[in-house]
């Protein structure tokens, strides 16, 4: 049971890891896209050809995406209920299994089955909405990718 606990600690650890990776590349690219549509705010929010149109609307699209998409890597890191917070149920099953004779052996189990099966619970939740990011984020590459062959395009005609 200690090595099963150890192993979604382990899980819930690297979902961590992944979740801030993915957090901080797509604050970065937010930043800069937002930086991008200020620059060049009075030619993408003043658009008065088709060509410009559909740059405005994938524009907003793709933001739409990653903003989605940074949302969900937040909440993919948001903290769960921790258990550094139930000492109080701790010691009071404690004593209930002590005055029912039960041995140290039996609440240590009991406290692991619980602990593995609320880390289970955080990871799947985690990995949910970390999974979720990563299409979004997917799905804003591809807005990005048609949005600057769009943009060649205009440049080039």
């Amino acid at each position: 049971m200690k090595d099963q606990y150890c192993k979604e600690q382990s899980r819930l650890t690297l979902l961590d890891t992944k979740c801030f990776h993915a957090l901080a590349l797509q604050t970065v690219i937010l930043v800069v896209l937002v930086w991008f549509g200020f620059v060049y705010r009075t030619l993408l929010f003043h658009p008065s050809a088709p060509l410009e149109w559909c740059l405005l609307v994938i524009y907003l699209l793709m933001m739409f995406c990653l903003i989605c998409a940074w949302g969900h890597a937040l909440l993919a890191l948001k903290v769960e209920d921790s258990s550094a917070g139930r000492t109080d149920r701790v010691v009071r099953d404690v004593a209930k299994l002590m005055d029912a004779g039960c041995s140290v052996y039996d609440l240590m189990l009991e406290t692991y089955t619980e602990d593995v099966q609320r880390l289970t619970q955080a990871v799947s939740a985690k990995t949910i909405n970390l999974n979720h990011s990563y299409s979004e984020f997917t799905i804003s590459a591809w807005w990005f990718f048609l949005f600057m062959l769009i943009g060649l395009l205009f440049v080039l005609v």
